[in-house]
């Protein structure tokens, strides 16, 4: 069963790390909320809701999107 996004410093890093595999791709997400981050029993997380997403996206796009996903994070 999938659950939306709690805090916990493994869910944080595995948030941290999906969002780090999306942009080695160049994939920007671009829709940054915790409503679009479900999280598995074992703390691993999926992230839903590419509708605004970008491929093959430059480098200020991405590093935007890090900073938002680092501001997520900091309110949990």
């Amino acid at each position: 069963m999938l659950s939306q996004i709690e805090p916990n410093a493994t869910v944080s890093q595995n948030v941290a790390s999906a969002f780090r595999e999306l942009h080695t791709r160049k994939v920007y997400h671009g829709d940054v909320r915790a409503e679009n981050i479900l999280v598995r029993p074992d703390y691993s997380v999926v992230l839903i809701d590419f509708e605004r997403s970008i491929t093959n996206a430059d480098e200020e796009l991405l590093n935007d999107e890090v900073n938002e996903v680092k501001s997520l994070l900091a309110s949990l």
